[in-house]
């Protein structure tokens, strides 16, 4: 009876899992899991041994697979600036974000910034210069297998005037009994 043992993984990241596979024995065993894997030798059959035996495979587990979990734009705190935050899940540090903007409702996208990910689980950034108008808001991600995924698109509707968009309203009667009138410039 031999036994092969996993001593340790380097630089092998969670994602993926390391299968012992044995052709002789139909048999496989997840290495991250059950680091030893016992087996015998029968000198008379040429098939449990040899180089066709045994075979390592390195797999991506879905469980541990990135996920977006939330991607949000709205006007920052002092309403100056528009603030980009995202949630994920498994990002590890292997992942890249781009925050990518759109003043043309979606058609074209430019980069206006990015993030590296440390595991954290939320993330954010600051458009410190928005358009005046309608501005949309996507993240690009790209995972360790140069997977590359858009997040949904996030509109905020921007303006400068310190009243916002309430400049260009009305409300009339006012007071009201049953009817308002609501004009938007």
């Amino acid at each position: 009876v031999y036994q092969l043992e996993l001593k340790e993984l380097k630089q092998v990241p969670q994602l993926y899992d390391v299968w012992l596979m044995d052709a002789y024995m139909k048999d496989s065993v997840n290495m991250r899991d059950n680091p030893k894997y016992n087996f015998s030798i029968i000198n008379k059959d040429s098939a449990s041994y040899g180089s066709k035996r045994f075979t390592l495979v390195v797999r991506q587990n879905p469980y541990y697979a990135y996920q977006l979990l939330s991607f949000d734009a709205k006007k920052a705190a002092d309403a100056a600036q528009i603030l980009v935050s995202w949630a994920t899940r498994n990002e590890q540090n292997y992942t890249h974000f781009t925050v990518e903007r759109s003043l043309d409702r979606g058609k074209t996208f430019e980069v206006i910034g990015n993030v590296s990910s440390a595991g954290l689980g939320a993330y954010s950034f600051i458009d410190n210069a928005p358009a005046i108008g309608p501005n949309f808001y996507r993240l690009r991600q790209e995972d360790i297998n140069d997977s590359v995924r858009y997040s949904k698109t996030a509109e905020v509707m921007y303006s400068k005037a310190a009243t916002g968009i309430a400049g260009n309203l009305s409300v009339y009667p006012n007071p009201a009994k049953s009817t308002v009138t609501l004009v938007i410039d």
